[in-house]
């Protein structure tokens, strides 16, 4: 599931996330080498409430790539593949394995934070 800028509300829909954001010259053996654990995150979390498992594809269209600048601005020093986890609009970078295992047991961790789509999710302030 690739996202972009443009698309980023209707794929995530309040749902916490889990992203790769990834290259596809190559140059980059480390993204070439994780397509498949991603990929088969991706089938994972297809149908979940809860996570949304995707790659921002930062070497392709520019909607793509104002989502990479949006997100991996404040950590200019990220390599790619780098992996942002989290709140969908206050995303965390993943210093940890890319393994499957490692990704797979972050991806179990996260839950959808509060959001239109899950107010019950709110506290009273957030509600307000």
């Amino acid at each position: 599931l690739f996202v972009a800028k443009e698309t980023f509300d209707d794929v995530v829909q309040g749902r916490a996330v889990l992203l790769q954001f990834t290259v596809a010259y190559e140059g980059c053996e480390q993204c070439a080498a994780t397509q498949a654990t991603w990929r088969r995150l991706a089938r994972e979390y297809r149908s979940s409430a809860e996570v949304a498992v995707g790659q921002v594809a930062c070497d392709g269209e520019p909607s793509s790539l104002e989502l990479c600048h949006d997100t991996m601005d404040a950590d200019v020093l990220a390599p790619y593949p780098s992996v942002w986890y989290g709140h969908p609009y206050a995303m965390r970078r993943y210093y940890g394995s890319k393994a499957y295992e490692a990704l797979a047991e972050v991806a179990a961790s996260l839950r959808a934070p509060c959001s239109p789509w899950r107010r019950e999710r709110c506290s009273e302030a957030e509600s307000a």
